[in-house]
């Protein structure tokens, strides 16, 4: 087990000064934001100024598409889309 995991505390996120930053990946086998770690390490990596960027797979952006162009076939607007 690692030192993060045994402390609650993200050790590798040190300061925004090395490395390119992190980046949050959304894909259709688990939702980012429902894991509370990773909301966790983004939180706290934007605590210390380190910039964050988000990706997404294939599968969870065409998925995506999907759902709005569904949202719109039937009737929705880009709030709808965006609330969905």
């Amino acid at each position: 087990e690692s030192e993060e995991v045994k402390t609650g505390n993200p050790t590798e996120i040190q300061d925004g000064t090395r490395g390119f930053g992190m980046c949050a990946v959304h894909t259709t086998h688990a939702d980012l934001y429902t894991r509370l770690w990773c909301v966790h390490e983004v939180e706290h990596a934007l605590k210390m100024k380190v910039k964050v960027l988000a990706a997404v797979s294939k599968k969870y952006s065409e998925d995506q598409i999907k759902r709005v162009n569904l949202i719109k076939e039937n009737g929705g607007s880009g709030k709808d889309c965006l609330e969905a």
